[in-house]
């Protein structure tokens, strides 16, 4: 295994029994440090924030899964990388410890959504003009949820994260981009069991900034979700001018319309 793939990593900052902070001086580590003196003066970077259940080795395959996807597809001239944290939860093999594992782990995707934000305020501090884009994955994106941090894309995956609080983070970002699959069956499982009620991997949310995309990944895994990635990073905006031209006339000053009265944001 190569273990030079990029990435901010908080691992060991928190207790996989019980999601206590164990109190750790830094904020967060990078590795390898020297790979983040070009990475910082990028003009844009990808974030990938991985799902529960995954170890260090789990953070950077899908790191590297992310990022020959995007090549794959276009995206060829900037960095992507991993952040890496404590979502290998003790005991989440066991059904019946399944609400515990639960609480823990999202207990540990907010405070580690805190500092993935000061990774990337310090990013914006040593460059002002990068465009950062996250892409999150299941519990990676009840990490984003937290991160409230100014970004210029936001991409959900799988995502257990409440469709109205979706809604809240559209505040964060230029563009949001919802993979959602009413076939998932590790979110239904989380509806089934009343731990959650609509979330957005399961409905569209459609609203300003914020654009669903019906993605019929085979299986939860985060493989799975890339395989149906067509195009990075979506410019909402840009896809609606298109279909503006297109329409034309009365049409066009209709879609207008609509847009201003439901307070389309034009980045």
């Amino acid at each position: 295994m190569n273990t030079e793939f990029p990435r901010v990593t908080t691992r060991g900052h928190f207790d996989l029994r019980t999601g206590k902070d164990l109190g750790k001086s830094n904020s967060y580590y990078l590795y390898p440090s020297k790979k983040f003196t070009s990475i910082t003066k990028s003009k844009e970077i990808v974030i990938f924030i991985h799902g529960m259940r995954n170890s260090r080795w789990g953070a950077q395959n899908g790191g590297k899964i992310l990022r020959r996807t995007l090549r794959k597809i276009g995206y060829k001239k900037h960095p992507v990388i991993s952040f890496s944290y404590d979502a290998d939860v003790r005991e989440a093999h066991k059904p019946e410890c399944y609400d515990k594992v639960l609480r823990v782990a999202n207990k540990i995707a907010k405070h580690n959504g805190k500092l993935l934000g000061r990774f990337i305020d310090d990013l914006y501090e040593k460059n002002p003009e990068i465009k950062v884009h996250l892409v999150g994955h299941s519990l990676g994106c009840n990490v984003v949820e937290h991160t409230k941090t100014n970004v210029h894309s936001i991409h959900l995956l799988g995502s257990p994260v409440e469709s109205k609080v979706v809604r809240e983070i559209g505040r964060y970002a230029k563009n949001v981009i919802n993979y959602y699959n009413p076939k998932d069956d590790v979110i239904k499982e989380g509806v089934d069991k009343g731990d959650l009620k609509k979330p957005s991997c399961l409905n569209k949310v459609d609203i300003k900034n914020i654009k669903s995309k019906r993605c019929n990944a085979v299986h939860h895994g985060f493989s799975a979700y890339a395989e149906k990635m067509r195009k990075f990073p979506w410019n909402i905006w840009k896809t609606i001018k298109c279909h503006i031209h297109n329409t034309g006339g009365e049409q066009c000053q209709w879609v207008l319309h609509c847009l201003f009265m439901h307070g389309f944001q034009m980045f």
